[in-house]
Formats: C-alpha cells, structure tokens, sequence
C-alpha cells in the first residue's frame, strides 16, 4: 500500500516471514500498512539484528519499527546487560531516524516456556544449564523495562509453547493481536 505508514519488524524465528507467525499475520491482516519484516531464525538481537537494523535504516524511512529480540542471545549464554545495551542502541538509531520504536517483551516466559523449554539440545548438554539460560532469559525479559524512549510492550501469556520457544498458529495470532495495539 503506498499511501500506508511504513512499518519494520525486526527478529528471529519467532518473527520470520511466515502466514504462522505473529509478524506474517500482522503483514496479512494489515494491508493498510506497508510491512517489511527482517527476520532470521536462530540470530541474535547483538550479533545479526542490531547490525541489520542500522544497515536498512540507512537506506529506508520507516514510520515505526517493532523489536522482538532476546531469547537467542540468553540461550547462547550474553547475559542481560550487554543483551540490553544492544537493545538501547537500536531504539536510539531507530528513533535518530525519526520513526518510533516498539519494543516488544512478547510471550510470558514463567508462564509459557514450561518442561519442553528446558530439555537439552546438542548444543545445550544438560537440564541444568538450559534452565540457567530459561533464567537468564526470564531476568532479561523482566529488564526490558528499563529502555528509554521506546514503547514497551509488556508480556502477554499464550499457554505452554510446545516446542518451549516457537508459538503455535493460535498462539502467535493472539500475540499479533497483542502486539499489533501498540
């Protein structure tokens, strides 16, 4: 839509291009804007999102920019100040740029990274160190807050998320549904 705001969304898997994720529904429930989302599964908010972002913002305008980023940086053991700096800075440059950033504090995680959440991975060995990182990752969500001048959107619980970190079809609408208010 040409005439529509220009809006970005930046993240990883659970914000990837797709009609099952909450930023794939947004993009096709709102054709009255125009929606860019630049998303990679499995990237960080510190090493993929926050250099992306600065890369597109120097080539394109947007109205707002929505950041949904964090649990991959905690899993791979960055630890909530550093995870958080690197958040400040891209709300910075987003806002350098004129549009307004959206800080997105997405699912609840007490609540909906249950069991499935924190069995080990080949790259995570055992139980135990994958709940230090649910732990670390819960600190940082609870942090999120202290980021200046962007909107915050707060937690919101789905239910227990299957796989531990992806939403379900029902799940990411409801998140859409959330998200897409502010």
């Amino acid at each position: 839509n040409p005439s529509g705001k220009k809006i970005l969304i930046v993240g990883d898997s659970i914000t990837v291009i797709s009609k099952y994720t909450w930023s794939g529904i947004f993009q096709t429930q709102r054709k009255d804007l125009n929606i860019e989302i630049l998303a990679k599964g499995g990237e960080q908010l510190t090493a993929w999102m926050k250099p992306n972002l600065e890369a597109r913002l120097k080539t394109n305008k947007y109205d707002k920019v929505y950041i949904y980023g964090g649990v991959n940086d905690c899993y791979s053991g960055r630890k909530t100040p550093q995870i958080l700096n690197a958040l400040q800075s891209m709300v910075d440059t987003v806002r350098a740029t004129g549009a307004e950033a959206v800080v997105v504090t997405g699912y609840d995680s007490d609540i909906d990274m249950g069991d499935n959440s924190t069995k080990p991975t080949r790259l995570v060995k055992t139980r135990a160190e994958m709940e230090k990182l649910l732990a670390e990752y819960r600190v940082f969500q609870k942090s999120i807050n202290i980021i200046k001048n962007a909107i915050i959107v707060p937690k919101i619980s789905l239910g227990v998320i299957g796989d531990g970190f992806h939403p379900s079809y029902a799940q990411a609408k409801r998140l859409y549904e959330h998200i897409s208010k502010y």
